[in-house]
Formats: C-alpha cells, sequence, structure tokens
C-alpha cells in the first residue's frame, strides 16, 4: 500500500514521521485513520464530496452578493450624489444639509431609478445617510 497523504491528516503523518516512524507505521496509521474515523469510506471521496459542498455553497454566495449588488446600485449611486453634494456645500450641521439638498438628491434618484416614497421621507432619509456617512 503507498502512502498518500490527503487534507485534514496531513499534521497527524508529519507528527508521525517526526516521531521517527518508517513507511510501514505509516501506513498501518493511515489505516486506523481509515477504519476509525472514516468507517471504510474513501477518504478521498469524503474530501472530494466537502470540496462540492463548499463549492455550490460559494457559487450561491457569489450569486447573492451578483443580486444585491444589481438590486442596491440605484440606492448606492443615490447615496453618493446626496454625500457629494453635502461636501460640496457650506452646512450648519446634517439636517439643514438635508433639509437644502432634498430635492436635487430625490431628482436624482429618480433619473438612476431609486425612487423615494415620497420627499418627506426622502429627508428623512438622506438626513440618515448624511448622519451615518459623513
Amino acid at each position: 500500500m503507498s502512502l498518500i497523504p490527503f487534507e485534514g491528516t496531513t499534521i497527524i503523518y508529519n507528527r508521525a514521521i517526526n516521531l521517527g516512524l518508517d513507511n510501514a507505521a505509516i501506513s498501518l496509521l493511515h489505516q486506523w485513520i481509515q477504519n476509525a474515523w472514516f468507517k471504510d469510506e474513501s477518504i478521498r471521496k469524503i474530501l472530494d464530496e466537502a470540496k462540492a459542498l463548499v463549492a455550490v455553497k460559494n457559487f450561491q454566495s457569489d450569486a447573492g452578493k451578483s443580486g444585491a449588488k444589481t438590486r442596491w446600485s440605484a440606492r448606492d449611486k443615490t447615496l453618493a450624489y446626496a454625500i457629494k453634494s453635502f461636501n460640496e456645500g457650506n452646512f450648519k450641521n446634517k439636517n439643514q444639509a438635508a433639509a437644502v439638498i432634498t430635492e436635487n438628491v430625490f431628482n436624482y434618484g429618480k433619473s438612476v431609478g431609486f425612487h423615494f416614497s415620497n420627499i418627506y421621507q426622502a429627508k428623512d432619509t438622506i438626513y440618515e445617510w448624511l448622519r451615518k456617512n459623513c
């Protein structure tokens, strides 16, 4: 039987070699791990199944992130415009800035596809954005 190191037991093998075990002893250790931990299932098969599950999870995660970027892109553009407008102006505080820039940000939001419920709600949202981001 040839010794094929695999993920998850590399540390055990390295320690076995450090203890001075020869290849026959390490092969016996490999068989014991195979029988004790995996009940006659192929270690490679188990690792391949685990890798497949991770690949599916990563694909789903990437798809979710891509969808979120698409969904919120108009809001992010409107938020960036509100912050830019705030930074370009000379305001005493964020509440005053929100009151002054609301109409422009509201119209810009419409132009990029982000819709506030109404102009009054827009002022509150813009104020919150400024409070959290500036």
